[in-house]
Formats: C-alpha cells, sequence, structure tokens
C-alpha cells in the first residue's frame, strides 16, 4: 500500500494497463490456452523443490541461457554447473568462491547456521 501512496502514477498506470502477460512464455502457449492454463501448468509443473531432474527436463526443452536462482551454497553452485547453466558459468563460479568465504570468515560450516551467527555474534 506504501508503494501505491508514494507512486500514484504507476498504480494508476497498472490499473488501467489490464491483467499481467507473461510476453516471454507466450510463444510457448499451445492455441486456445490462456494465462489461466499457465499459471495451472506451471503450478504443476514447479510445485515443491526444484530437483536435478526437473532441471535436467527445463535443460533439454530450452537450449538458451539458463538461469537457476536461489543458489545459497557451494555445493548448489557446482550441481547448476553440471547441470548446464548457461551464460552465468562465470558467475557461478565467482558466486561459489564468495560463498565458501564468507561462511570461512564467519566460521560456519552449513548455510544454516549463517543466520544464527549473525543474530549471535
Amino acid at each position: 500500500m506504501l508503494q501505491i501512496a508514494t507512486h500514484p502514477r504507476w498504480a494508476f498506470e497498472q490499473l488501467f494497463a489490464g491483467s499481467p502477460e507473461f510476453k516471454t512464455m507466450k510463444p510457448y502457449i499451445p492455441n486456445g490456452l490462456n494465462m489461466k492454463h499457465l499459471g495451472l501448468f506451471m503450478n504443476e509443473t514447479f510445485s515443491g523443490r526444484l530437483t536435478e531432474d526437473k532441471i535436467k527436463a527445463i535443460r533439454d526443452k530450452w537450449k538458451g541461457n539458463l538461469v537457476i536462482k536461489g543458489i545459497v551454497n557451494p555445493d548448489d553452485a557446482e550441481r547448476a554447473i553440471k547441470l548446464g547453466a548457461k551464460g552465468g558459468d562465470q558467475a557461478l563460479q565467482i558466486l561459489k568462491r564468495q560463498v565458501q568465504q564468507v561462511m570461512e570468515q564467519v566460521g560456519c560450516e552449513k548455510i544454516e547456521d549463517f543466520p544464527k551467527h549473525l543474530i549471535n555474534n
């Protein structure tokens, strides 16, 4: 609500723009299906944790750059690289090194311990 109050022009533009669309997804939606169907497909396909098998299936169908969001530890970064995350290999390597350095600096062996460590120190 605060953003609407502080950005009234944007709020009115969004109000009159109509329903949001995933324009980049439209070419992949079969004729006759609408955004509701896409939402149902996304919920069914991507429910739960993203697994290596799900990423492999996406990689097999999608030959463009693959970006995997939610990488929080070196092991995830390594798996993403092995699964064919393209265009981000360098970024993933950098992220892996940075996560390792931060964890070493704060004395954490597990990423789950990091927030607890911040609170206690």
